[in-house]
Formats: structure tokens, C-alpha cells, sequence
């Protein structure tokens, strides 16, 4: 399982940095990197800002 958070312009208005994330989370990667992955992947579950996949 991999966990991806998408860097966006929600993340980077609010000024977040990769080390307020959980610990599990593997990759930060915007939209055109996500999609391709994600339409390999079994199953997706996108939450807002955060990317599970599995």
C-alpha cells in the first residue's frame, strides 16, 4: 500500500510542509504524476489531500 499526498494549490497556500504529514505518507506529487498511478492501482481512495492506494 502506498500512501501519496497530492501537493496542490490547497497545500501550498496554507504553507504546509511534508514533516505536518503522517509519517505512512511515501510521495508528494502533483495531479499529472498522481493519475497515471492511480489508473494502475487496485483500488484508489482520494480524501482531499491525501491519496491511499493500494
Amino acid at each position: 500500500m502506498s500512501i501519496i499526498a497530492t501537493r496542490g494549490m490547497t497545500v501550498d497556500m496554507f504553507g504546509f510542509d511534508a514533516s505536518e504529514f503522517i509519517p505512512e505518507v511515501t510521495d508528494f506529487v502533483g495531479a499529472t504524476s498522481f493519475l497515471p498511478v492511480a489508473r494502475k492501482s487496485g483500488v484508489c481512495l482520494f480524501i482531499q489531500h491525501l491519496v491511499v492506494l493500494a
